[in-house]
């Protein structure tokens, strides 16, 4: 009888939070679209959703069972995990955007070169690209179909992508359009200084790759040294598990790791 109650009340509680809980799964699943915005994880937010949910259970069983390290270090894995997806996401699609702008700059004069018409130009030249530049595209089409006037959707378009070779060959669109001049000559000479600052870019990359690399190293060798540590003697680590100086001593082993590795990757980046 005890047992029944308990499925009860259990049913009926699962039946009351059911709708607040698909709410926030769908509010978290548009948060994820808008962060990951083109990339592939906007296509699977739930996914990720569903792996994070499966990580929350993990780290909730293993802090009620003997394993409360281990529950920690999930749950701070939870904490950084998400936001590196996605960021990596964004980078990926970031980088395919740079690589691809060139060629749609040189379309786009190709096209201007049959028809003077600029819309028609952008109209054309989606055809033969790839995403995610294809659905920018897209995009500008479609606020052109609605009625956009062309410089304005232009400088959305602009705005919303924020590639500095895209942005030059935007404004020179919308200034030969109300001064005139030879505009597919200015494209291909954007396209030109684009593809050559892309270049300069990918050199200083390869040279300071080293350094990025390090961070990571220097970051992942005492945390591997601590679990070897663990693993082959136990009684010696455990004062770090069980003491509160121990999580107090991890804690600022931790800030003082993400704040290294943050440091070195900070001042082997570099911006053109």
């Amino acid at each position: 009888m005890c047992g029944v109650l308990c499925a009860l009340a259990a049913g009926s509680l699962t039946w009351s939070v059911a709708p607040a809980v698909a709410r926030l799964f769908r509010r978290a699943e548009g948060a994820v679209r808008r962060a990951a915005e083109g990339s592939t994880v906007a296509n699977r937010p739930r996914l990720l959703l569903v792996g994070l949910a499966w990580a929350v259970v993990s780290a909730l069983a293993l802090a009620l069972g003997d394993r409360p390290d281990a529950a920690i270090l999930i749950l701070g894995a939870l904490v950084a995990m998400p936001w590196l997806f996605l960021r990596r996401a964004r980078g990926r699609r970031r980088r395919a955007l740079e690589e691809t702008q060139d060629a749609l700059i040189v379309s786009w004069a190709d096209a201007l070169t049959t028809t003077p018409n600029l819309g028609e130009a952008i109209a054309s030249s989606a055809e033969f690209l790839g995403e995610p530049l294809r659905g920018e595209i897209d995009k500008l089409l479609a606020q052109l179909r609605l009625g956009v006037d062309i410089e304005t959707a232009l400088q959305l378009f602009s705005d919303r992508l924020s590639l500095p070779g895209l942005e030059a060959a935007t404004c020179a669109a919308i200034l030969c359009r109300r001064t005139g001049g030879d505009l597919p000559g200015m494209l291909r000479r954007i396209a030109a200084s684009t593809r050559e600052i892309a270049r300069l870019e990918g050199v200083v990359r390869t040279k300071t790759a080293e350094g990025r690399y390090q961070a990571w190293v220097m970051g992942g060798i005492p945390l591997g040294l601590l679990l070897l540590l663990d693993k082959l003697n136990p009684a010696w680590i455990a004062p770090l598990w069980q003491d509160p100086i121990g999580w107090v001593l991890l804690a600022l082993a931790a800030v003082m790791e993400i704040a290294a590795v943050a440091l070195i990757r900070k001042i082997t980046s570099f911006e053109f």
